[in-house]
Parts: C-alpha cells; structure tokens; sequence
C-alpha cells in the first residue's frame, strides 16, 4: 500500500473533498483520531459518573445515606461493591 493511500484510506466514507482530496483528507483524518482518542477517556468519564448515579440511587433504595466498598447494612443483606472503573 502506497503512503499516500495509507494516510487517506481511514477517510474513504468521509464527504466531500475530505475523501480524495490528499491535503484535506489528511488533515481530516488525524482530526478524526484526535477526537477518537478523546472520547475514549471522556466515556470512561461518563461511565464512571453513571455507575456513581446507579450506586447512589440503590443505597437510597435501601436508606443507606452514603455508599462504601464494604458490607453497609449487614442487617438488610445488602452488599455494595463499588468497583474503580
């Protein structure tokens, strides 16, 4: 495969001039990774704020007032376990 045609395969589906277009389909491309390598960790983020709302809202449930690793209410047989996403 040809270094040109190695840098703008990854813009075959994009539109217009940004898939055959060699300057533009570069430039479109490692836009493109910029923001895939950003939003990799920005839905680590939200995954993690998700879990938090999920575990606060289960304690609620159950009248525990703050989530912990540990066995909270052993007299209600709840176990929590919080895992570090």
């Amino acid at each position: 495969m040809a270094l040109t045609q190695r840098r703008t395969h990854p813009a075959q589906g994009f539109r217009g001039r940004a898939n055959n277009c060699i300057s533009i389909a570069r430039n479109k491309v490692e836009k493109a990774l910029q923001y895939a390598y950003r939003d990799r960790r920005n839905k680590k983020r939200d995954m993690r704020a998700l879990w938090i709302q999920r575990i606060n809202a289960g304690s609620k449930e159950y009248g525990v007032s703050s989530p912990t690793p540990t066995c909270p209410a052993a007299s209600l047989d709840l176990c929590m376990i919080v895992v570090t996403l």
